[in-house]
């Protein structure tokens, strides 16, 4: 039996300046509805083909129990086509630049494992969205004037380079990490480490324990890299990289490439 979805769309965002970029980028009229305790955004977008719905929940603060929760409420409340987290995050010095795109191709748990006499052992369980998805992403990635088009439509404060996408590993933990030699730790796991946050692993962890035989929650993340994971941190470029997430978001809806994920 074919799956009913109410909604079209689920967003999850960590924080209300990463709710305020997406719900500017993506405009139109958005309305306020609160079901187990959670305040949802209820809004529309329409592209060329549809008119997808879209749902906003925003977490009540940052980490990854307040991702799982919020995450899991909502898919129970929405059951959505298609899950997305938008946002911020860190990035890896040598591997990314400030501002640039980081769509996780695989995101894990770096505060998993087992320590002892002093030490820790890494035990890493990383979550992947489907390859399909990962597809399509990586095709539309190559869109002609796809990444100069964001950076031009921003106003604000933004980076003097070239806008760049990376489709690589993202490490979640629940907390700030401001210690070089930790990440390099971290890279040595996984040397496609591109990009550091607080949240992604769970919600990318929700939506998969909340798929079974009969439905899938297809999830994927994509964040603005705002500083590096390390000791030299700033937050000159938090509103662009909330908007670089959120601008692609749009883009990638509105295109033709997605259209086989609503039919």
């Amino acid at each position: 039996m074919e799956q009913k979805f109410n909604i079209d769309l689920l967003i999850v965002t960590a924080l209300p300046e990463e709710q305020k970029a997406l719900q500017t980028v993506f405009g139109g009229k958005w309305t306020k509805t609160i079901v187990d305790g959670i305040v949802f955004e209820n809004s529309t977008l329409q592209t060329a083909n549809r008119t997808l719905s879209i749902v906003v929940a925003t977490q009540l603060d940052m980490g990854m129990p307040h991702a799982a929760i919020t995450t899991t409420k909502a898919i129970k409340v929405y059951n959505p086509r298609l899950i997305v987290m938008t946002g911020i995050c860190a990035g890896v010095e040598g591997k990314v630049e400030l501002g640039d795109l980081v769509i996780a191709s695989q995101i894990f748990d770096y505060g998993s494992g087992k320590l002892m006499n002093g030490k820790f052992y890494p035990h890493y369980t990383p979550v992947s969205p489907d390859p399909w998805l990962l597809e399509l992403l990586e095709s539309f990635n190559n869109s002609e004037n796809l990444l100069s088009s964001i950076k031009s439509e921003f106003d604000g404060n933004k980076p003097k380079i070239n806008l760049s996408i990376h489709l690589a590993s993202m490490g979640t933990g629940a907390a700030v990490i401001s210690d070089d030699n930790f990440v390099q730790e971290l890279t040595n796991y996984d040397r496609k480490l591109y990009g550091i946050d607080m949240e992604a692993y769970a919600v990318a962890l929700a939506a998969r324990l909340c798929s079974n035989q009969k439905v899938n929650y297809p999830c994927f993340t994509l964040k603005g890299v705002v500083d590096f994971a390390g000791i030299h941190k700033n937050d000159i470029y938090h509103d662009y990289g909330a908007y670089v997430s959120s601008a692609y978001l749009k883009k990638f809806l509105c295109d033709e490439i997605s259209s086989e994920i609503f039919e």
